[in-house]
């Protein structure tokens, strides 16, 4: 039995898809090839039409797996997918799954803190969220990962969807599937369609993982705004955060707007995943919390637009204070030629003009809003 595990590794902020970053980084990694042929499903296909392949990446050392292969995918949106293809008795449970998958993302997370290949990566990238240029993120699993069991009898297949505690597979001419949360499972009488079921699983878990990671990032940016009442900090950010919220709001629609029934091979591979998963129910909850964190950001240029307002209003008082005591200077001198008017009778005079041209200012301001109440009315 052959066990194809997917992660997503997150190699910096998402962002969107730029045209030149992926040529730019191939020519940084050797080993590295352009592919156009990603088998994604139809909606990701089209806003993901190349990645960076790498067919032979660094095993992950301190593994007990039989390792076959090791393929790294990186996307021009500070993404990639991490591929581990290897071999296991026939025979084996679901416990034994379990405890397999779950050791082997410890090794992992561990590996990609180390790797030289995925450090370059990460420093390439970047973090376009700082001014520094050097600054970048340390590469890091994102929330959702899959597993493929793909058996070579159909005994074993069904054993292992019995052990799962699920026996209600799908049976098509050239093979069966059973999309379960802890695991896929297939059995084929051809080989024709493998590598286009592990391509589909890869582009639905990618999906899964972009919806949880958008979802925790936008609760954690909205507890931050909340919680830190120092708002000068984040003047100079602002925009940042708006960008990072389009972003966010575009990936989720994308996703969303990929139905997974295109083809024969979405509706038997991807659909039913997809549906293991929960993917409409987190992209849902993605949106919330997207929309969560529109609010807040329109609260925070809100207040940040009264707080510069405020200062402005600040500093045409100064001036108009000032033009009012010129003003009543420049007229008290005209009539006061011989200078006999004492210094505390000019500042009382001064002091007087001003609450008078205040009041009256006030005055016009409450009649022209009265005036605009009774348009309406």
């Amino acid at each position: 039995m052959k066990l194809h595990t997917t992660y997503i590794i997150e190699f910096s902020p998402i962002d969107l898809p730029q045209s030149d970053i992926l040529a730019d980084l191939n020519s940084k990694l050797p080993n590295a090839q352009m592919s156009t042929e990603m088998h994604l499903t139809e909606g990701l296909s089209k806003y993901f039409s190349d990645g960076l392949y790498i067919k032979n990446f660094p095993v992950p050392s301190g593994t007990k797996l039989t390792i076959e292969t090791v393929q790294l995918t990186i996307f021009d949106g500070g993404f990639g997918t991490y591929q581990i293809t290897a071999n296991l008795p026939e025979t084996v449970s679901s416990q034994v799954l379990v405890e397999i998958t779950e050791a082997l993302t410890d090794h992992l997370e561990q590996h990609i803190k180390l790797e030289p290949q995925i450090r370059k990566i990460c420093e390439y990238f970047g973090n376009w969220f700082t001014d520094d240029e050097k600054d970048h993120n340390q590469a890091n699993l994102m929330w959702a990962y899959s597993q493929t069991c793909v058996f070579d009898t159909a005994e074993n297949f069904t054993r292992f969807c019995r052990d799962l505690g699920d026996e209600e597979y799908r049976t098509y001419e050239d093979c069966k599937v059973l999309c379960d949360p802890t695991a896929t499972v297939l059995f084929f009488n051809k080989d024709d369609r493998i590598e286009t079921a592990l391509q589909l699983i890869k582009s639905v878990t990618l999906s899964t993982a972009l919806a949880y990671n958008i979802q925790n990032r936008a609760i954690k940016l909205s507890r931050t705004i909340l919680q830190d009442p120092k708002l000068e900090a984040k003047f100079s950010s602002i925009d940042k955060y708006v960008r990072l919220v389009n972003i966010m709001d575009q990936y989720l629609t994308e996703i969303y707007q990929d139905d997974l029934i295109a083809n024969l091979n979405e509706v038997v591979f991807a659909k039913p995943l997809s549906l293991a998963f929960e993917l409409s129910e987190v992209l849902q909850k993605g949106f919330k919390a997207v929309a969560r964190l529109k609010e807040h950001i329109r609260t925070l240029e809100n207040e940040i637009t009264r707080r510069q307002q405020k200062r402005m209003n600040n500093i045409l008082f100064v001036f108009t204070l000032l033009s009012i005591v010129s003003l009543v200077g420049g007229v008290i001198s005209l009539y006061d030629f011989a200078n006999q008017i004492s210094p505390i009778v000019r500042m009382i005079i001064v002091f007087i003009s001003f609450i008078i041209s205040t009041a009256f200012v006030m005055y016009l301001l409450n009649k022209l809003s009265d005036s605009k109440l009774k348009r309406k009315r």
